[in-house]
Parts: C-alpha cells; structure tokens; sequence
C-alpha cells in the first residue's frame, strides 16, 4: 500500500491481493478488487461500500449491511431476508441448524 495527503486530500494505492485506488477530499470515491469480487467507495462521511463478494452482491451503508438476499442493521442488531448462496458460510452463524432443513 502507498498513500499521500496533500492538496488532493487522502489517495491510498493498494497493490498485491488488493488492487485498486480510494481517494478523499471531502468525499470517499474509489474501488478496490481482491480475489474474491471488488467493492467501490463513496460517500461524504462514514464511506459506503458496495460491489460483489463470492457472486454476492455487497452493500455496506453503516449501520446497514446488505449481502445478498439478508439485511443486517449492526447496531441493532436485527436481520432480515433469505439466505441463498452463503447458506453454507453462514451455518452457525446467521442461520442456526435448527432454522433451516437439512440438505
């Protein structure tokens, strides 16, 4: 990783299993991509992440998170949705054996 801070504002270059560029001044813009999908930045303050993880579409907006078909407010603590394709990453986790049926 190099990064700057100047007259530009914050620039942060990233290179090796995360490739990409993410900028500030004033607000976040940027993308970066890893083995596994990409995720670009944005926002005035707290940055927004959004992109796709392991074909999942990802959507960080804090408190908010948002992966594939399950809401999460991390402050609250609440969730909601179906789990589709990360079911199997997420047994024990989000999705307890007792609330799904075997497979």
């Amino acid at each position: 990783m190099e990064g700057r801070y100047g007259g530009e504002g914050l620039v942060l270059e990233f290179h090796g299993d995360l490739e990409g560029q993410v900028a500030w001044q004033e607000a976040w813009k940027g993308k970066v991509a890893f083995k596994e999908g990409s995720l670009e930045l944005s926002g005035k303050q707290v940055p927004e992440l959004q992109g796709e993880v392991l074909g999942e579409r990802v959507r960080l907006a804090w408190p908010r998170l948002e992966v594939g078909g399950v809401r999460l407010d991390l402050a609250a603590g609440k969730g909601e949705g179906e789990v589709r394709t990360l079911k199997a990453l997420l047994h024990g986790w989000l999705v307890y054996p007792s609330d799904t049926p075997d497979q």
